[in-house]
């Protein structure tokens, strides 16, 4: 699904998933940086999707974190010998 969802969206975009079952789509969205909205009407499924999603968030922030620490250090890539 991420594949889909990087080739026809771009970073920032809106992923609206209307028949959400466990998020699949939506957790693609969150980890490439897109804003995902589902809807789910089993309550079941709408909270698997929901304990995804917050996954899929927490990963995405340690990520961006890591992105960060990596951006405010770029002269230490070139330092290696």
């Amino acid at each position: 699904m991420e594949r889909l969802v990087h080739a026809v969206t771009k970073e920032g975009d809106v992923v609206w998933e209307p028949f959400g079952g466990l998020g699949t789509g939506s957790v693609a969205a969150v980890v490439l940086r897109r804003q995902a909205f589902l809807a789910e009407y089993d309550p079941y499924f709408a909270e698997l999707a929901q304990e995804r999603l917050a996954v899929a968030a927490e990963e995405a922030e340690t990520n961006d974190e890591l992105v960060d620490l990596f951006e405010a250090n770029p002269e230490e890539e070139n330092n290696v010998g």
